[in-house]
């Protein structure tokens, strides 16, 4: 195998990196940790799109199941200490490569989060560092994992109409991991 380097930009504390299949062909988002863009190359490494300039907080991003381009992503999880703010918000491109950054969920603290798909029904499960902190570096409040049944149609969902979380399982210290795989033919996250 041979491996080389290119550099396809700079972005200034780029920290999660996801496949997206839009307009029938594979992509790559990149976001940034910190207040920055999110960018969708093409897998040649050339750059295709700006989805947003900010504000960044980028940890996850994942495709919603069955669309073109539309995926969810973390907004405003910039550490442990500045995160109460923290949301999962949905971008969806519209027929003229515009896309439209609504909010589907506030979810203070979340880091992780993955969609798992269960006898024909899909899952958001999303992962909280903590629940909340008086000072810097207090994890006096842990976390927790919640999910909800996503529904198909994502249009309705903004500020205002958010996504209705349940708690799964709470008592969670520094829940910091999340890795959706497949046991036994079974979607899982662990």
């Amino acid at each position: 195998m041979k491996v080389s380097k290119k550099v396809i930009g700079n972005l200034e504390k780029c920290y999660s990196v996801a496949p997206l299949t839009y307009k029938g062909k594979k992509h790559m988002l990149v976001a940034a940790e910190k207040v920055n863009q999110c960018r969708l190359y093409d897998l040649e490494g050339n750059q295709e799109e700006v989805i947003w300039e900010g504000p960044g907080g980028t940890m996850s991003m994942v495709q919603v199941p069955g669309s073109d381009g539309q995926f969810l992503a973390t907004h405003k999880f910039y550490s442990p200490n500045d995160s109460k703010n923290a949301r999962i918000i949905i971008c969806t491109p519209d027929e003229e490569g515009k896309w439209d950054v609504r909010t589907l969920v506030n979810a203070p603290f979340v880091h992780r989060f993955g969609i798992l798909k269960r006898n024909g029904i899909h899952y958001l499960i999303i992962c909280c560092l903590k629940s909340g902190h008086e000072y810097k570096d207090d994890w006096r409040f842990p976390g927790g994992v919640y999910v909800a049944v996503l529904p198909e149609n994502l249009d309705d969902f903004d500020e205002n109409n958010q996504l209705k979380l349940v708690k799964l399982k709470d008592g969670m210290l520094k829940n910091h991991g999340y890795c959706a795989t497949t046991i036994d033919g079974v979607e899982c996250a662990l």
